[in-house]
């Protein structure tokens, strides 16, 4: 990270899920501005369980707070990361970068050859922020009637 704060990795499963539904909706907050705000806003604390139980979560904390999550699940041979969000008031610091390598790290560990994302191409900071840690653009797909609504990346590893 940029400031060098300590930042601790909690890997995190399905009796999580209030908290990272709570650390998501505030990270993806800003998409409300949107015509069609992020579906992340919708999911109930229900439907963020069942994810975690699919794969998992992590949740970054600096700073004796939670700043930070994602979630990920197996799929094929490669571990998909999806609802990676930081806080609006921790951005800038390396945060999402560092959480992106410990998921790099998990999916080493679990054996996978890929890791795949999909970020919300209408942020502007979402592509050049995966391209940046080695991730590559293999399609967009539409949503809204919005052509390009998602970036889908992958990196091997």
């Amino acid at each position: 990270m940029r400031d060098r704060a300590e930042v601790e990795f909690l890997p995190v499963g399905p009796a999580h899920a209030a908290r990272v539904r709570s650390l998501m909706r505030a990270a993806f907050a800003g998409t409300r501005a949107f015509a069609h705000p992020s579906s992340a806003l919708r999911e109930s604390t229900d439907d963020v369980a069942e994810v975690l139980a699919r794969g998992g979560g992590v949740i970054a904390r600096a700073e004796g707070a939670d700043v930070a999550s994602a979630r990920f699940f197996p799929e094929d041979d490669a571990l998909v990361i999806e609802r990676l969000g930081v806080l609006p008031a921790h951005r800038g610091r390396g945060l999402g970068a560092a959480l992106v390598g410990w998921l790099v790290e998990h999916a080493r560990e679990l054996g996978c050859v890929e890791v795949r994302a999909n970020a919300r191409s209408q942020m502007p900071d979402n592509r050049p922020f995966w391209i940046g840690l080695g991730f590559e653009v293999v399609a967009t797909s539409g949503r809204y009637g919005i052509p390009d609504l998602r970036t889908h990346l992958r990196r091997v590893l």
